[in-house]
């Protein structure tokens, strides 16, 4: 797509954000970026902006770096010193991709490793793969212009509904420049405060340079080669406190199973057969997802989705269990088995599992007004009314009121309101007319994309995020997901979502009001949860009525962020 003479529209933009592929793309460029770590320290919550700076904490530093990058069809890339393009820090062919560590002189000859081929990583990831911006920000369209004699579009991005929980740990703004022939930014500064915080710039941009073609430049230097160390490997526990720890997890195993077993379930969940219950749908049918659907999907043009709904939720405990113990195993290093969950306790948790039903009444309105109502008798640590007027949150339980500060709509709950998490990391398909609860929609299929099956971040993780499938039915008129259904690679969803009795427009705005006569309470400092080491000390030492009385306290804690979100 080349820049028109004309303006363009934000559809035009949305609809090549998405469709940017750098694996099709054959080029080489300057990186060059700049980062203040100090306040990057401040933006993820060490301390707030403008307060006075501590007097042990060193001075961090301001940097600067430039790296030569070479990038050729089928996702090969590689990654070098500027000033020594024979100095490779990573590179890949394709199909495997290999870092290389130097050290320092002292510490000998160049380290190798390598790992399957995911992305170019090292910077690049948010210049190369710009769909992200349209899962994570609202975008305003300033313009055009010209970048290193490129034609650019300039963006201002702010975060959208759906990614609100990044808020307090991620940049508030951004300033982008898109190339208008490639899709791919140029340009890309992160704002916090209205300060600068990180900024990065692909310069000096060619196009099919000759050594591009050359397939050497894409193997590793002469290394020896081992694998990636797995996550968290550098913490693994030795020698005899790594003993002491994996005895005292396996003496409280049996104790914790038995507890899990025969520990009653919440009264609010019920016991329900989902919406969806079939295998994944076939998609040699189906046709890729075409401009107007992404648009309706980023909500383009849309203000924010306000209305009435009754939001229905399945979980199928059994097969979710199976998932995040695979994800727990594939994620945590051996020197914690048994710390952050026995098997003894997944084991048997997955065998009293069963499809599980909730129901939760949403009121939603714009500027972060909300209100979520749950059924009396639900989970302990659950309250009866959630609900924010913008400014603060306020909750009700036991029929008393509680104001804290503000926290942004519980991610799940986001994402229905929101459907353009879906453009970044799947590959869209479009299924033709559906129904759901009397709605007329349009049904969606979403395929996680092979290089982004990694988990994302725990700020920005809700179970959908165990999905390499999801089905999801949009309202064509006011852009929600009347249904949602998740698959990890079996014959069945492990989750599902659908709203009914769905009513557009804003509720009455005094909904959202703070009760007269409601308390204040401070937010949380921390997950106030022991080390893992001192949990299972503590299990082991309890015994069985001990264990049963820890696995309540797991069952009764609030969960989510220390600022009470849920993800």
């Amino acid at each position: 797509m080349v820049l028109s003479p004309g303006p363009a529209t934000l559809r035009d933009v949305v609809a090549l954000l998405y469709r940017a592929d750098w694996t099709a793309l054959s080029l080489s460029a300057t990186l060059r970026t700049w980062t203040d770590h100090g306040l990057r320290t401040r933006m993820r919550g060490t301390r707030p902006p403008g307060a006075p700076d501590d007097q042990d904490e060193p001075e961090q530093p301001v940097t600067e770096t430039s790296k030569q990058v070479l990038v050729a069809p089928g996702g090969k890339f590689r990654i070098s010193n500027t000033a020594d393009p024979g100095l490779v820090s990573v590179v890949c062919d394709g199909e495997s991709a290999w870092s290389i560590f130097a050290g320092r002189p002292e510490d000998g000859p160049p380290r190798m490793t390598r790992g399957p081929a995911r992305g170019p990583g090292s910077g690049l990831d948010d210049m190369l793969r710009p769909a992200s911006l349209l899962s994570q920000y609202t975008l305003d369209l300033a313009g055009t212009e010209q970048a290193g004699g490129r034609p650019a579009y300039h963006l201002v991005a702010r975060p959208r509904l759906s990614a609100a929980r990044r808020l307090e740990t991620s940049p508030d703004q951004l300033v982008v420049l898109v190339d208008a022939e490639l899709g791919i930014l140029l340009r890309r500064e992160a704002l916090f405060h209205r300060q600068p915080v990180e900024r990065a710039e692909l310069a000096e941009v060619r196009l099919d340079p000759p050594e591009a073609a050359d397939p050497g430049q894409f193997q590793p230097p002469d290394l020896p080669a081992g694998e990636h160390a797995p996550l968290f490997g550098a913490a693994a526990m030795t020698g005899r406190p790594g003993d002491v720890v994996r005895a005292a997890a396996g003496a409280a195993a049996t104790a914790m199973g038995f507890a899990v077993r025969h520990w009653p379930g919440p009264a609010a969940e019920t016991v329900s057969a989902m919406p969806v219950s079939g295998a994944p749908m076939a998609t040699e049918w189906l046709e890729p997802a075409g401009d107007d659907l992404v648009n309706l999907l980023y909500r383009t043009g849309m203000s924010p989705a306000a209305g009435t709904v009754e939001v229905h939720k399945w979980t199928d405990g059994g097969l979710l269990t199976h998932l995040i113990s695979a994800a727990r195993e594939s994620v945590l290093p051996p020197a914690l088995d048994g710390i952050l969950g026995p098997d003894a306790v997944w084991a048997a948790v997955a065998d009293r599992a069963q499809t599980t039903h909730q129901v939760v009444r949403l009121r939603l309105a714009a500027d972060g007004r909300y209100r979520i109502d749950r059924p009396a008798g639900g989970r302990p640590s659950a309250a009866q009314t959630t609900a924010s007027d913008g400014e603060r949150q306020w909750l009700v339980r036991d029929g008393k009121a509680t104001v804290r500060r503000f926290t942004p709509l519980e991610r799940e709950l986001a994402c229905l309101a929101d459907p353009a998490w879906l453009l970044a990391g799947y590959t869209l398909w479009a299924g033709g007319p559906a129904e759901v609860a009397g709605r007329r929609g349009f049904l969606v299929v979403a395929d996680r994309d092979a290089a982004a099956l990694e988990l994302p971040s725990l700020s920005h993780a809700w179970l959908g995020s165990l999905a390499t499938r999801v089905e999801a039915v949009v309202d064509p008129d006011i852009a929600v997901l009347l249904r949602v259904a998740c698959f990890a690679g079996g014959d069945r969803p492990f989750l599902c979502f659908e709203m009914r009795d769905l009513v557009a427009g804003a509720p009455d705005a005094g909904a959202f009001e703070v009760p007269p006569g409601a308390r204040s309470g401070q937010p949380l400092d921390g997950y106030g949860l022991p080390s893992p080491t001192e949990t299972v000390k503590a299990a082991a030492g309890l015994g069985m009525a001990g264990a049963a009385a820890l696995v309540g306290w797991l069952q009764k804690r609030p969960r989510g962020h220390p600022d009470g979100g849920r993800g």
